[in-house]
């Protein structure tokens, strides 16, 4: 179940960072210079990810807000103000 997961997490990433999901984890083929031109074919520009990323960003923005307030929580309820500030 676990690394079912991990492959999964790994799917997300691969697929929000890069934008090649088959083409990393599982469209292999016995062209590897074909799947090289697949894959250049779908790589973005700097700019479309940066673009990409700020819609992500501000499509999940209160999901990761909550996320970081329960994760400061958790920081200063368990450890002293002093050792969570370090």
């Amino acid at each position: 179940m676990r690394k079912l997961e991990l492959a999964s997490k790994r799917t997300l990433v691969s697929d929000g960072v890069f934008g090649l999901t088959d083409s990393v984890l599982g469209g292999f083929t016995g062209d590897l210079e074909g799947g090289f031109q697949s894959a250049a074919a779908k790589l973005r520009t700097k700019a479309q990810v940066e673009a990409d990323f700020q819609q992500v960003l501000t499509l999940h923005e209160e999901e990761n807000r909550k996320a970081v307030s329960a994760a400061e929580e958790v920081l200063f309820t368990t450890f002293t103000r002093e050792l969570a500030q370090k």
